[in-house]
């Protein structure tokens, strides 16, 4: 597949403290001669002018692109009002001629908000829609609806989000989780653990209350919480230490001296179907695992994860965590068979049967 084109329309920028899905598989599928571009969700003027520090003035259609060292070209396009208020198709469009990408074989999209650069560009590509959460609210919800019936395959990141959505009949799809950059996660050497982690956004779908109860439950045990914040309760226990964000890189060694990682999910609807990113990011650097129970959650059974509903269940499994092996030795070996690059293989065997 050395001369084939894969254009990637995505929630994330390159270069966020998030490194998400598709960066990996961008990643992975450039590692492999194929060629790749990464677009990431339009920034919107209006918000510039808010807040300048977000963004660089220029007057193309884009905020610039950028060559990776794995060979995949990276743009965030730019248009006039959020993407929520407009579909941004032809701004889209522009950005993905200009880096020679309109012949694009693939156009893999996993962000809903960005399907107007179908309607605007009609490209001869197939297309193939990977939802990574479920979709419930306007303008998401009815941009994904429009994905579906133009969509030429699905690959769904959970059960439980594919099994949300109404496909057209015979639309070929797949469920491949999330995985781990294996490499970078496993452990060279071991230094002394103690304490829970959490990394990732704290935002209106994290579990406070858990948190909280599991940080006083435990007060000898810190309480790390990495990730930038946008939802925070007055009156947390001392043991929690907010980090704020820090750079993809730095966090394997963060989690390399934690114990029990957490992926506290609270019941908003959207997190039934998530396929966390630092599930097996956690196994592989030898965490235990303490979630909340969701469906998604719940297939999997890696060993020394415990799933909790509620606070009170939180506390008395936060317990049985700290009890168990560090590191996690049979997580480590669970989770070497989730590296990015075998998921890349199954989604080129599939894109390939299309």
């Amino acid at each position: 597949m050395a001369t084939v084109k894969i254009l990637m329309l995505s929630h994330t920028p390159d270069g966020s403290v998030f490194k998400v899905g598709s960066h990996h598989y961008a990643r992975e599928l450039s590692k492999r001669s194929i060629s790749v571009a990464h677009v990431s969700t339009p920034r919107s003027l209006i918000h510039r002018a808010f807040d300048r520090s977000l963004f660089r003035p220029r007057a193309s259609a884009h905020s610039g692109t950028a060559i990776d060292i794995f060979g995949t070209i990276h743009a965030t396009p730019l248009i006039m009002a959020p993407i929520q208020l407009q579909p941004g198709g032809p701004s889209i469009a522009r950005v993905v001629s200009d880096i020679g990408f309109s012949d694009a074989n693939f156009i893999v999209i996993d962000q809903p908000l960005m399907a107007g650069y179908l309607a605007a560009a009609r490209p001869e590509g197939k297309v193939i829609y990977r939802p990574t959460d479920t979709y419930t609210t306007w303008p998401a919800k009815q941009r994904q609806d429009h994905l579906l019936g133009v969509s030429d395959a699905v690959v769904a990141t959970s059960s439980a989000v594919l099994e949300r959505l109404t496909l057209p009949l015979n639309t070929p799809s797949l469920v491949l989780e999330n995985g781990v950059e294996l490499q970078k996660f496993m452990p060279s050497r071991e230094v002394v653990r103690s304490g829970f982690i959490y990394v990732g956004a704290v935002d209106y779908r994290f579990d406070w209350e858990s948190v909280a109860a599991i940080a006083a439950a435990n007060p000898s045990e810190g309480v790390t919480i990495v990730g930038p914040v946008t939802s925070r309760p007055n009156g947390l226990p001392g043991n929690i230490v907010m980090a704020g964000g820090v750079p993809y890189d730095q966090v394997p060694g963060l989690l390399h001296r934690a114990r029990i990682g957490l992926i506290p999910l609270n019941t908003s609807d959207v997190n039934q179907g998530r396929s966390p990113m630092k599930y097996y990011e956690y196994l592989a650097a030898g965490l235990s695992v303490l979630a909340t129970s969701t469906q998604a959650l719940r297939e999997r059974t890696s060993a020394q994860t415990f799933l909790y509903e509620g606070a009170s269940e939180a506390v008395t499994l936060s317990r049985l965590a700290l009890a168990s092996d560090a590191p996690n030795v049979e997580g480590m070996r669970e989770a070497a068979a989730q590296d990015w690059a075998a998921k890349t293989d199954f989604l080129l065997q599939f894109l390939q049967k299309i």
